[in-house]
Parts: C-alpha cells; structure tokens; sequence
C-alpha cells in the first residue's frame, strides 16, 4: 500500500460520467516513491480521500479491503455492449438508417483488424 499526504488539485467529469482527478503530493518523492507509482501505471487502484485532520476508522479501511475491483459489465455479452455504443454514436450523428449505419462501422472495425494481419 502507498500512502501519500496530498492535495486534490483538480477534478473534471469526462463524457462517459467518469472523473479525471489530479493531486499533487505536499512532500519531495524520491526516487524509489516515484518507481512504486510508476508500477502502478494505468492499473485498477482504489484511492481513499480525506482531509488531513480526519483519521480513518477501523470500518471505513475493511469497506477498503472489500472493494470489488471487477468493474466488467457481466450483464450484457461484448457484442451486445458493441451494438449499443454504435447505435448511442449513430443517435449522435443520425445518418439514415441505424441497420445502414451498423452494417458499415462494424464493415470499418473488421477492416481496421484484418488488415493488422498482414
């Protein structure tokens, strides 16, 4: 576990609802802090924000433990979550006919991995 006194510096809200957070740590880092994050790099992680003067108590660290860091959606099968962006992406562009418009993205996304095969 990594533990760092930092402050929250900024946070936006992408399109999809998620959030992008900055924080900048309030110390020098050295070199070895730097390599633990870096191994980190563009893995799951789960982050716990409090002001500094706020301890944690014992039940918030076990809901910590207990995080389910599985964030896949098992409801719906990939081609169905596939279908259902296209056809969020066509609403947006509204180009004729949502069969049409499947019919030539997924044509467009086979030809973008075949031709990786060559």
């Amino acid at each position: 576990m990594i533990v760092k006194l930092c402050v929250l510096n900024s946070v936006r809200r992408k399109a999809d609802r998620s959030l992008i957070m900055s924080f900048e740590t309030l110390t020098e880092q050295s070199s070895h802090e730097l390599h633990q994050l870096d191994e980190m790099f563009q893995q799951d992680c789960v982050i716990a924000i409090k002001p500094e003067e706020t301890p944690f108590l014992d039940a918030e660290i076990k809901d910590l433990d207990s995080i389910d860091m599985d964030l896949e959606d098992n409801t719906k099968t990939p081609s169905k979550r596939l279908r259902n962006v296209l056809y969020r992406l066509y609403e947006k562009e509204d180009n004729g006919e949502f069969k049409d418009f499947y019919k030539s993205q997924m044509e467009r996304i086979i030809n973008h991995f075949k031709g990786k095969l060559d």
